[in-house]
């Protein structure tokens, strides 16, 4: 089977991400993503994205916003979908596990305590920070337009650039398992039996590998990294859509390359 090799690296892969991205133990809440913001009253302030312990699911993530003097003044409520995008200290946070656009609510401010450094080695002083509620203050939140959900769907897929090559990869090998599952071979001369049960094993097989490869894809994608649906869809149908239409291409040019040249002209 042409599929086999792939799909033994696909999930050497998986088993790796699965390694890395869903510890065995519980861990103590960390930061990601760090970016400048400029706060309501003018002041250059910071947001975080604050990880805290899915264990076998995607971390749950809150957002937070801490002032010029790095005191915490807002938190979001936990979701493993949030994503931030700012450009000149100018920023957008997006839920999208609900597609919600959070903004900064200084009315329902609050001033905490100074957060600890993104690399400080003690995590467990974030408890404080992330809590063990689902408490918020600090934002509001409303319903994200379609073009933002673009714009936040972008911003997620760079947060969990790894898991979005891994569907690429899912892609690249579900496509053709299905379409070669499907195809219809020329028929040879054969005992009917023993090639209608071949065909059956060979297109099970196929299938299979199809399915796990999509399943698996869709597990690591979405239930380990927080990708939104969506997301993980357009990146599965568009990788293995691109790859059977690079291979149907390259067949037609297979097949011209081996038509034969037509005779050449007898002169009178």
């Amino acid at each position: 089977m042409d599929f086999m090799p792939s799909f033994g690296i696909f999930f050497a892969v998986l088993i790796v991400c699965t390694a890395s991205l869903s510890p065995a133990r519980a861990h103590s809440p960390y930061f990601s993503t760090t970016e400048k913001i400029e706060l309501p009253n003018g002041k250059l302030g910071e947001l975080r994205l604050l990880h805290g312990d899915g264990i076998l699911w995607a971390d749950p993530i809150r957002v937070l916003a801490l002032d010029e003097e790095g005191r915490m003044i807002a938190r979001s409520p936990p979701s493993p979908g949030m994503a931030l995008s700012c450009r000149n200290a100018r920023c957008r946070v997006f839920d999208l596990a609900e597609g919600t656009v959070l903004e900064l609510d200084p009315s329902t401010f609050r001033t905490g305590a100074v957060v600890p450094a993104i690399d400080n080695p003690d995590r467990d002083l974030n408890w404080e920070f992330y809590g063990e509620d689902d408490k918020s203050w600090g934002w509001r939140w409303r319903k994200a337009a379609f073009f933002e959900l673009i714009w936040g769907n972008l911003a997620l897929a760079r947060r969990i650039g790894m898991c979005i090559g891994f569907t690429i990869i899912a892609g690249i090998i579900a496509g053709p398992a299905l379409r070669a599952a499907f195809e219809r071979k020329p028929i040879i001369d054969q005992p009917m039996l023993i090639m209608s049960m071949a065909r059956l094993i060979r297109r099970l097989i196929l299938l299979i590998i199809a399915v796990a490869t999509v399943f698996a894809s869709f597990y690591t994608a979405v239930a380990l990294c927080g990708s939104s649906l969506e997301l993980w869809m357009v990146v599965l149908v568009g990788s293995a859509a691109v790859t059977l239409a690079i291979s149907a291409a390259l067949r037609r040019m297979d097949e011209m390359g081996d038509d034969p040249e037509p005779p050449p002209a007898i002169a009178p």
